[in-house]
């Protein structure tokens, strides 16, 4: 089922996968591979003050390979999550195997592999962070676990007096640490796997209750006896690995100041009343449970103000935090409490004893107390699983850049999958149990005969014979799994097909949150890419929705601009900058209305504002060169265009304009409007421009001309002719580059040749004054010399 969803994936997940895959190429793929340890996941440097410390190299990693093998194809980037995905799941069914039956395991795994809040994290590729680091997540806890197995009956038999416990698997433990250290580099949420390794050493290993652990811990009792010194040490090794790990991701981040985030991230961050932080967060978990549990509304956005911020105690949206609390508690009382049966002693021993194995393959065939003991052990490693991965996003302990994100819930999935399981295991067995006794009341069936066997201190019980026909109980065990992954893979497949576009993603969003600003944003941003004018409703429902969103009002002023009504998108500019006036995109699009409206000066003044919040915008370089230009100030035009050859020697634009510059003399001496060729340096330094520009820009006709005109004027001919018919050849239909060969032919005084161009530009352009007026000429003076 797993494989068929994920080929679903495949195809229909392209265009928004293309989307990242432009992200990345501008991000990283541009950086070397040593960046990759020094840069964020974004790209940006971990010391930038802008930088959102998300420090994950192994993910940025696995990009790199794709792109070594594939280039920026979409298909491989998502195949890779695809696989990654597919692993996941098969390492979570391993640890669910270790810590209970196979029958829960295969429905944990069922349930985590066609979950629909996954979507996020296997269809769009930066999601990629989620799945890798559940890998080596499930990778650390197998680690654990394959140098402290869980009890079963051999091991018991081998070891009756308990001291199955009493050793340290020093390369297990190291072997646990590293993979924790490779889950944190993949996804910050990894380091936490250690803390449910303890929790398994505890709850498995050890098989401790909370009121044996709870006893032990205030009476001190068992603590001078050789398990409980091991798991002391085991547990003392974990936690210093956790401390270390975290002291190197702060040593990592240190030099480059605090996390900064915006009100539209995280709304409930920038609340001054504590009651309502306090209110808001501790719903938040109430929330993404519900989305675990009905993922019915799913949304790729969560910001601003998609869940409104809790303000007093009576707002009825706390019953879900007390529901959610209540709900915690009782499972807490069932995986935790009473476990050894009544009247046994709670030493490791008589656990042991009384702990005897199931058979994976089918339940039925332990005895009733070890199948509910491994209930309760699993239900306690999926709370632990639940909570413990969350807690780094709960904004609980600290805050984080959004409110909710669904990625997020990839690893916390993994515990409620194992509660569903261990959940849908017990309905199954009242059902299965309540069918027979109605079927056939007072009877026993083949099935249900035992034979008890005595071998030393441990009482077996073994079915003699199993029924040849397909119990019904079988039966109604897998028609019941089926029915749950059918659901669920139902809405995971109509999810995917809302991730086809970024299109069909915004119009998902708006239908789940239509109080979300950002997603009508990005809906207009999509109308307008397709040139429908149905994008300026959208911004205009964002403005409304939130008054204060720059860039909303900086898209739309640029769409109705478009729409030629300049007057009201200069108050879109106006309004954006009351708001934010160091917003270098705001400044940007009133400098290129104000350029549009050859107010040069004005739209100077804002390309020097954007360029202060933008240093080193090649656009805006060039674009405060050409006011300056057109403002006669021809020196401030070269230094602007100078700094951007400088710094993006591939920008032809500026090559051409600073050659075009450079090839004139504009320094007066002449006379007022004179405009004379330039000479010596200069006008060497002006065809070096020139030809720059050229070489990344051959089909510029203007360029080639002026190149031709200012070889012509410095006594180059024959450079001159050169430079002409490399002009002809990029652009062939050229009739300025016709007449200006002709011009030299004549001055060359080979006038047949002359004659030929010139008719030649004639006949590209009949409106070509210039060669007519040479080409009468010439026919004239042949007449007057014949």
């Amino acid at each position: 089922v797993c494989v068929c969803v994920c080929v679903w994936y495949v195809c229909v997940c392209v265009s928004v996968c293309l989307h990242v895959c432009a992200c990345m190429s501008a991000c990283r793929l541009s950086s070397s591979w040593k960046a990759i340890f020094s840069n964020d996941f974004w790209g940006n440097s971990l010391s930038d003050p802008m930088s959102h410390k998300s420090y994950r190299p192994l993910t940025v990693l696995t990009f790199r390979f794709n792109y070594m093998f594939h280039g920026l194809h979409p298909h491989g980037f998502h195949i890779v999550n695809i696989l990654l995905h597919s692993v996941a799941t098969i390492l979570f069914m391993r640890v669910c195997c270790a810590v209970s039956n196979r029958r829960t395991a295969l429905v944990a795994g069922l349930v985590f592999a066609v979950h629909p809040i996954h979507t996020e994290a296997v269809a769009s590729v930066v999601g990629r962070a989620e799945p890798l680091s559940a890998i080596f997540y499930c990778l650390a806890i197998l680690a654990y676990s394959s140098g402290h197995p869980p009890l079963t009956t051999t091991t018991i038999s081998q070891h009756p007096t308990g001291k199955v416990q009493h050793h340290i698997s020093w390369l297990s433990l190291f072997g646990t640490m590293l993979m924790a250290l490779c889950s944190m580099l993949s996804k910050e949420q990894g380091v936490t796997c250690l803390a449910v390794c303890c929790a398994y050493d505890i709850m498995v290993f050890c098989r401790l209750d909370s009121m044996t652990l709870l006893s032990s811990l205030i009476r001190q009792r068992h603590f001078k006896s050789r398990w409980a010194k091991c798991l002391l040490m085991r547990s003392s090794f974990l936690i210093l690995a956790t401390v270390l790990l975290l002291i190197g991701r702060v040593w990592l981040l240190a030099g480059g100041g605090a996390t900064s985030f915006t009100q539209s991230d995280n709304p409930a961050l920038f609340e001054s009343s504590w009651l309502t932080r306090t209110l808001t967060y501790s719903y938040l978990p109430a929330f993404c449970s519900w989305l675990l549990l009905c993922p019915t509304h799913l949304c790729f956005d969560w910001s601003m103000d998609s869940i409104p911020r809790l303000h007093h105690l009576s707002e009825q949206r706390n019953a879900g935090t007390v529901l959610l609390g209540v709900t915690i508690l009782l499972l807490l009382v069932y995986a935790f409490v009473h476990w050894p049966a009544a009247g046994q002693a709670a030493s490791p021993a008589s656990r042991n004893m009384t702990a005897a194995a199931t058979d994976d393959d089918n339940d039925s065939n332990g005895d009733e107390q070890s199948t509910e003991l491994s209930s309760k052990r699993a239900a306690a490693i999926g709370l632990v699983l639940l909570i413990v991965p969350y807690l780094p996003a709960s904004n609980l302990f600290f805050p984080v850049g959004f409110v909710i994100a669904e990625r997020t819930l990839y690893l916390p999935s993994m515990g409620f999958s194992l509660l569903v399981a261990v959940g849908y295991c017990k309905v199954m067995s009242c059902l299965t149990a309540m069918a027979t006794s109605l079927s056939a009341p007072g009877t026993t069936t083949e099935e249900d005969k035992i034979e008890t066997v005595v071998s030393g201190k441990f009482v077996f019980r073994l079915p003699l014979k199993k029924s040849a026909q397909p119990s019904r109980r079988r039966l109604l065990w897998y028609s019941g799994l089926c029915c749950l992954s059918a659901v669920l893979a139902c809405k995971t497949i109509s999810r995917n097909a809302e991730w086809h576009d970024m299109m069909s993603l915004c119009i998902s969003g708006v239908k789940v949150n239509p109080g979300n600003a950002k997603i009508h944003f990005s809906v207009g941003n999509e109308l307008a890419q397709q040139g429908q004018r149905s994008c300026e409703m959208h911004f205009r429902e964002a403005i409304r929705l939130r008054p204060n969103y720059t860039a909303a009002w900086i898209n739309f002023g640029l769409v109705i601009l478009n729409m030629d009504r300049a007057e009201e998108a200069e108050q879109a500019y106006q309004k954006a900058l009351s708001i934010n006036p160091n917003s270098g995109n705001a400044h940007t699009n009133y400098g290129h209305l104000c350029f549009l409206q050859s107010r040069w000066d004005e739209a100077l003044l804002h390309y020097r504002a954007a360029l202060l919040q933008q240093p080193g915008n090649p656009k805006l370089m060039h674009n405060a060169g050409l006011c300056c230009k057109e403002m006669k100030n021809f020196t401030c035009a070269t230094e602007y265009w100078q700094g951007c050859v400088k710094l993006y020697p591939s920008y032809e634009e500026s090559w051409l304009e600073l050659g075009s510059l450079l090839a004139r003399d504009t320094s007066g001496k002449h006379g007022t409007g004179a405009s004379l060729w330039s000479h010596g340096k200069r006008a060497k330094r002006a065809e070096e421009a020139l030809r720059a520009g050229l070489s990344r820009k051959p089909t510029e006709v203007n360029a080639w001309v002026t190149l031709i005109q200012l070889l012509l004027e410095n006594g180059h001919v024959e450079d001159a002719e050169l430079a002409a018919r490399a002009g002809l050849s990029a652009v062939p239909s050229s009739s300025p580059l016709r007449y200006w060969l002709g011009k030299i032919m004549e001055n060359r005084h080979l006038t047949p040749e002359a004659v030929k161009h010139y008719e030649a530009a004639l006949h590209l352009d009949r409106k070509n004054n210039l060669a007519r007026v040479a080409l009468n000429n010439l026919i004239h003076m042949a007449k007057g010399n014949g």
